[in-house]
């Protein structure tokens, strides 16, 4: 996002249930549906206002879906017109910081005054994206592509973090590199002469995450010492 651009709250990348900051392959999945049903979702008028061939394919609350958007292939029950996200690949991405993933250590005080150390790790990830676009027709295979582009490349551009009551958090940029269209194709339904047609778009999520250690022999109880200054060496 440019300096100059103003932040728009409202498109926010959801809530996740049932947070880990580990869960990278779960929780991807999960934020890349959350942004795309709220972009197909007529509940969600901000982006209509820019797009209003959106009015056209958006899912309207309290009625029978016009598109599904779903966190996984719903390999044994037909849902078209689909869009869903597929992970390539994830690499890890080395930052090379300290001991490697190591930040700083740090220290937690209880209500009673008892102070215990940990220490403060963080890892990154690319993570190549594919979301595949399932339709009965060519036309609106097309649209959904046009409008799949538009979501990824004008809108959903920022970090978007998630943090637990530890303070462990989870960044997510989810188009951190070029946005792509892939080849369009189409093939026969099984016993059937109609086609379905599909293609899709590709795209880098970059994801950070840090999170505290109280490894064995780390998550010890620190003792308030005092030095008694007639201990220390004298310089003649």
């Amino acid at each position: 996002m440019g300096i100059f651009t103003p932040f728009q709250p409202e498109i926010t990348s959801g809530a996740l249930d049932n947070f880990g900051f580990h869960k990278i392959k779960r929780q991807v999945k999960s934020i890349y549906v959350n942004m795309i049903t709220d972009f197909f979702s007529n509940t969600f008028k901000i982006h209509e206002l820019d797009i209003p061939e959106l009015s056209e394919v958006s899912n309207i609350n309290g009625e029978a879906p016009r598109l599904f958007i779903e966190r996984d292939f719903p390999y044994t029950t037909r849902k078209i017109p689909l869009i869903v996200p597929i992970i390539s690949n994830i690499t890890e991405k080395k930052s090379y910081l300290g001991n490697d993933n190591y930040l700083y250590p740090g220290v937690n005080e209880n209500p009673d005054g008892t102070r215990y150390g940990y220490d403060v790790y963080a890892n990154m990830y690319d993570i190549a994206i594919k979301i595949l676009v399932v339709t009965e027709s060519n036309e609106l295979r097309d649209q959904l592509i046009d409008l799949l582009l538009a979501c990824f490349t004008n809108y959903y551009r920022g970090n978007y973090t998630y943090r637990d009551d530890s303070q462990n958090e989870f960044i997510i940029t989810p188009s951190n590199t070029r946005v792509v269209s892939g080849n369009d194709s189409e093939v026969a339904e099984a016993n059937s002469t109609n086609l379905i047609f599909y293609g899709d778009i590709s795209l880098t999520a970059f994801v950070e995450y840090h999170y505290k250690a109280y490894g064995e022999g780390r998550y010890t109880q620190i003792q308030n010492i005092n030095i008694d200054p007639s201990s220390s060496p004298t310089l003649s």
